[in-house]
């Protein structure tokens, strides 16, 4: 997608996976109210298969986001993204 605005900084992606028991911070927009921020520790991975029949890789956090929160980024202590809000 593209973003009207001009300066601005993407966040950086983390290069290895955190370790369970790692701090996570969440910012997140549920149900359109802006800006929730939640922080919490990463408690597992998981794969599962998809329709097509890929693995997918989990991670399982105890940061809370609500529905809505779909794609916000789920960030080490480092503000490098780890990982994405994706089901609730």
């Amino acid at each position: 997608f593209r973003v009207d605005a001009k300066g601005l900084t993407p966040l950086p992606v983390a290069t290895t996976y955190p370790e369970i028991g790692s701090w996570v911070g969440v910012v997140s927009h549920p149900a359109d109210l802006f800006y929730m921020y939640t922080q919490g520790t990463v408690t597992r991975y998981s794969t599962n298969k998809n329709d097509d029949d890929r693995v997918e890789k989990w991670m399982g956090i105890t940061a809370e986001y609500a529905s809505g929160s779909s794609g916000a980024p789920v960030l080490n202590r480092y503000g490098a993204v780890v990982g994405m809000a994706a089901l609730t």
